[in-house]
């Protein structure tokens, strides 16, 4: 279905909102529309303009249609290259580019990118851009940077490898991916041949959409899989969207300068030669950027002026610290001046951008302006010798379908300010405000992510000078709105985690507030799920398995709801539940 060009341009020349419509084709009648700031469109799939245009709003809509003078169609697509270390995934990537086969093939470290074009049932010339990522498991917390939506995928592992490493590659694109389809293929097959059970794996991954036995080293099986390649390009979304002309004028001129980096001001003289301002070069960059054509941050205060023209150079420079024995020992830990030694083929005066980079993946932070950094992947797997006293603690837990790797990690830079003092480590670490402190724990085997949360004074009766004469149940109250705040600042930040990662399948759990479940480190866990269903069946107890005592719902609830109300927080007690859910519960 068409929008409608002739009617509807002038009643939305500044606000449109087209969502859960059958229209899937805009009108270039848009690109007059030059006061729109609003542009709605959820749950369509628009045909005929780029999903990284849709996905910016009105501005990039119009700045899109004005540009469309001379266009053209692009037939190209990423075909990223996921697996363990040395599965072959080097050479398969070689094998398919260049038909070659090297049998000194180092392992990938960190990124290689490359290129070629096959014949597909739309072009003769389709472009596939192919990204072989390094399988080592220092690697996987970077995943969620490169693995993106409308690739194809190329899953690579040989006869030797465990059948739990399925599990995690085939989760983490399914979820980075949101579905992108999956080829599985067993390299080595002149080595060693396995056979598994590839009906349950299509079952389980439904995105999975064919598998293949090659051997990158004598040739056999690739001329099918590169059928298999081409067919699977063909029938991915948006393939021979129209673009400006002028955009690919610029990528080429860029590509042929085969330059790491420019800096931003060169990149404006060269979109001004091909008459473009200043506002429409920024629309481009950032729509090269999402494509993951090269990088640029136009948002960040260090890196808007420089770009990265080579992604892998810039994320490269990055896998180089994750793999330096020296940065490794000291537990992530590295300073300023070491960069010298660890980044010594990059140019000194880009290490700022690139540290900058790092702190942009939310990798590293700057420990209290100290020009020492960071990483809190390579930090000491065991726990500081510290005490906790996990009497009434305020909990609360996520449990998931499946953890991606590094989300405790992200979690610790984006909160550093508040860790207190060094008690951090690999699947840890305390937070502090000035009246709490929160213990967070990662377990990757269970999937789970506890926080236990306790006042400064919780063996005392006084609270930082309070009045003797406060009511006991008084200064309880207190004490709990003081350790919410502290808690809501972490969910908020494990929540933006999560949506960054596409939203992981996770239960959000509040603690039983029975009496044994009370004083006990290991309280037994409601789901809120659970909760809304017996609010929307007005049951008013449920039972704890551990002590069978029952417990009243308001109970639960009401630890929650008074402190969202004392603390004058946005969101209702339906938020602090599942975000599913409709169902508010008010006090009386």
């Amino acid at each position: 279905m068409l929008l409608n060009s002739n009617s509807s341009t002038h009643s939305i020349q500044h606000r449109a909102n087209i969502s859960n419509t059958n229209i899937t084709y805009l009108p270039r009648s848009l690109e007059f529309l030059i006061n729109l700031v609003v542009f709605k469109s959820y749950n369509l799939e628009i045909r005929n303009v780029p999903i990284e245009i849709i996905f910016r709003g009105a501005k990039s809509i119009v700045n899109y249609f004005q540009s469309l003078k001379d266009e053209v169609e692009i037939f190209e697509a990423k075909l990223i290259i996921v697996g363990e270390g040395n599965v072959g995934k080097s050479s398969l990537m070689k094998r398919l580019v260049t038909n070659e086969f090297n049998e000194s093939e180092k392992s990938t470290e960190g990124i290689q990118i490359s290129y070629y074009f096959t014949k597909t049932g739309k072009t003769e010339n389709f472009r596939v851009n192919l990204w072989d990522f390094g399988g080592q498991e220092i690697y996987h917390s970077t995943h969620q940077f490169f693995l993106t939506k409308r690739s194809l995928y190329l899953f690579v592992w040989t006869a030797r490898d465990d059948d739990r490493k399925f599990e995690y590659w085939l989760n983490i694109v399914n979820l980075l991916s949101d579905n992108a389809p999956i080829i599985c293929i067993q390299n080595k097959i002149d080595e060693r041949i396995r056979t598994i059970d590839e009906n349950s794996l299509k079952t389980n991954f439904q995105n999975i959409v064919s598998f293949n036995k090659v051997s990158a080293k004598n040739d056999n099986g690739i001329e099918k899989l590169k059928q298999n390649i081409s067919q699977e390009l063909n029938s991915l979304p948006h393939i021979g969207d129209k673009l400006p002309k002028v955009w690919l004028d610029i990528r080429l001129t860029l590509e042929e300068l085969n330059k790491d980096y420019i800096d931003y001001a060169e990149y404006l003289i060269l979109c001004k030669k091909n008459e473009l301002n200043e506002e429409r070069a920024n629309f481009l960059s950032q729509y090269f950027h999402d494509l993951g054509v090269f990088l640029h941050f136009q948002n960040d205060e260090i890196l808007n002026d420089i770009i990265f023209l080579k992604p892998e150079w810039a994320t490269n420079a990055v896998y180089k610290i994750l793999d330096t024995k020296k940065v490794q020992s000291n537990f992530g830990k590295f300073s300023y001046p070491e960069l010298k030694e660890i980044w010594n083929d990059y140019p000194k005066d880009k290490y700022l951008h690139l540290v900058e980079l790092m702190k942009k993946f939310e990798l590293c932070f700057e420990f209290f302006n100290s020009r020492e950094y960071i990483i809190p992947e390579l930090l000491n797997p065991i726990k500081p010798d510290f005490f906790w006293d996990y009497s009434k603690n305020l909990s609360f837990e996520y449990h998931y379908e499946f953890m991606p790797d590094g989300i405790i990690n992200r979690l610790i830079v984006r909160l550093n300010e508040s860790i207190k003092g060094k008690l951090f480590w690999k699947f840890g670490v305390v937070f502090k405000n000035k009246d709490a402190e929160a213990l967070v724990l990662s377990d990757p085997f269970s999937k789970k992510i506890k926080i236990f949360v306790n006042d400064y004074s919780k063996n005392s009766n006084n609270l930082h000078g309070e009045k003797e004469t406060t009511k006991s149940s008084e200064v309880e109250e207190i004490k709990s709105l003081k350790k919410f705040a502290l808690l809501e600042l972490i969910n908020q930040n494990i929540e933006i985690i999560n949506k960054s990662l596409n939203n992981p399948k996770v239960k959000e759990m509040i603690p039983c507030c029975c009496d044994e479940c009370n004083t006990s480190k290991d309280k037994y866990h409601f789901e809120t799920n659970t909760i809304n269903r017996a609010i929307l069946k007005n049951v008013t107890v449920l039972q704890c398995p551990v002590s069978f005592d029952d417990v009243e719902i308001k109970a639960l609830a009401t630890g929650f709801t008074k402190i969202k109300k004392k603390s004058k927080m946005e969101r209702e007690i339906g938020d602090i539940f599942i975000r599913e859910s409709n169902v508010s519960f008010n006090e009386n």
